[in-house]
């Protein structure tokens, strides 16, 4: 039949083993390679990165304020941080912005080439269920 793709080679009856050489040369699957390089080249940030960062979120502590699920990674030269920072959920969206952009130039500020990712939060609401709440601050 023409047009039809062949099928594997059969050796009785049984289907034939590619040569370790064919498995060895085949292409990665472009996820999984990603991740592995992503595991090789992230790591955790230097521990006095994370005090400066701690000491930064600190000037900001406030009884109706609380930072946690803080992760932090290094990827070459750039240096990356994720948080949670809780608020009362009576605030305006207005207001939770502002300060969530303060506390984002400070820290961008005190480390050079850091990205910081916050995500607002109400006080009465965890991101993660299962996560004990980090003493943070």
């Amino acid at each position: 039949m023409a047009g039809r793709a062949s099928s594997p080679k059969r050796v009785n009856g049984k289907r034939a083993k590619r040569p370790a050489s064919a498995t060895r040369n085949r292409r990665p699957n472009s996820r999984t390679e990603a991740f592995r390089l992503l595991k090789i080249i992230s790591r955790a940030l230097e521990p006095d990165v994370r005090s400066q960062i701690d000491r930064t979120l600190a000037q900001f502590a406030h009884p109706a304020i609380r930072f946690d699920h803080v992760v932090t990674r290094r990827a070459g030269q750039r240096r990356f941080l994720d948080l949670h920072m809780h608020m009362p959920a009576s605030w305006t969206l207005g207001r939770a912005a502002a300060l969530r952009s303060d506390v984002e130039q400070a820290l961008m500020s005190e480390v050079p080439g850091l990205r910081a990712s916050i995500q607002l939060l109400p006080s009465d609401v965890e991101a993660h269920f299962n996560d004990p709440v980090d003493p943070q601050l």
